[in-house]
């Protein structure tokens, strides 16, 4: 039986957990957490600790977005609009782990949005490791399968993705992996801005959220190289770089983003669905 919850806020990330859903709310600040149970009325309501917010200069920022799930549980929430303007050496978490106890989230900065990290794909003559400044912490996906199990992080208005492995140390190794188009569409940027990012791992179906176009898209995957990664790339927005919408695949070893499919008028989120599970209406 269909259920119909409604949470006060924009919800950003949302993401299955132990036959649960988590949701978080209200991405830029005042943001929090509500945990949805099947059969409840009601979905549980967790504020965080501590609040993802900072005020600098510039006010109050700070929220968060996209949840993934590790293997183990382990649950890793993206820190959106981190506050730019802190004085130094202030280093905002870019994502946080996340542990619920009682009707409090609390949070744990996984890795900052300056900390070092290795350039996967170094310039050439380039820096071989470098901060990795980020403005605009994203979406995240866990990757079991690359490299002992992966946090993929998207940074999107930076054109750069965040690959931490080895997790569970007190410092998870980071590399960074600088984002470019194959080709440059006439008046689009050199450097895409990527939304959400997931790996395909053979036959299934591939959900496609057009956010603009108001549809979910489902996309076969039979004939889909395992381990391809496709990337959703929205429609830009004010202050974004004049990129072309498109479902695109991302080579994680260059960087390079090649488009697939122009049809959607603003992709967003992604979700990979092996044949081997059921799927509601197919």
């Amino acid at each position: 039986m269909a259920a119909t919850y409604t949470l006060p806020g924009r919800c950003d990330g949302l993401t299955a957990y132990r036959g649960r859903l988590l949701a978080s709310v209200n991405e830029d600040n005042n943001s929090s957490l509500f945990v949805i149970t099947p059969g409840e009325a009601a979905p549980a309501h967790f504020t965080y600790s501590p609040n993802p917010a900072d005020t600098g200069s510039d006010g109050t920022n700070g929220g968060t977005d996209s949840i993934s799930v590790g293997t183990d549980g382990t649950i890793y929430v993206a820190h959106s609009n981190p506050d730019l303007t802190l004085p130094p050496p202030a280093n905002p978490a870019a994502v946080f782990t996340m542990t619920l106890r009682g009707a409090t989230a609390f949070l744990t900065p996984l890795f900052g949005i300056n900390d070092t990290a290795e350039v996967a794909n170094p310039a050439p003559g380039g820096p071989i490791f470098a901060p990795l400044g980020l403005t605009d912490p994203d979406s995240n996906r866990f990757v079991p399968d690359l490299r002992g199990g992966t946090l993929i992080h998207v940074a999107q208005a930076d054109s750069k993705l965040v690959l931490a492995s080895h997790l569970h140390r007190s410092g998870p190794d980071l590399r960074q992996l600088n984002l470019t188009n194959a080709d440059q569409p006439t008046g689009s940027a050199v450097t895409p801005q990527l939304d959400d990012v997931v790996e395909v791992n053979g036959s299934g179906t591939l959900f496609a959220v057009d956010q603009k176009g108001g549809n979910v898209y489902a996309i076969d995957t039979r004939g889909v190289a395992r381990g391809t990664f496709f990337a959703a790339q929205p429609a830009p927005g004010s202050g974004d770089l004049p990129n072309t919408a498109a479902l695109a695949v991302v080579d994680l070893r260059n960087g390079v983003v090649t488009p697939v499919d122009f049809h959607l008028v603003s992709p967003k989120g992604l979700l990979f669905v092996p044949a081997l599970f059921p799927v509601i209406g197919r």
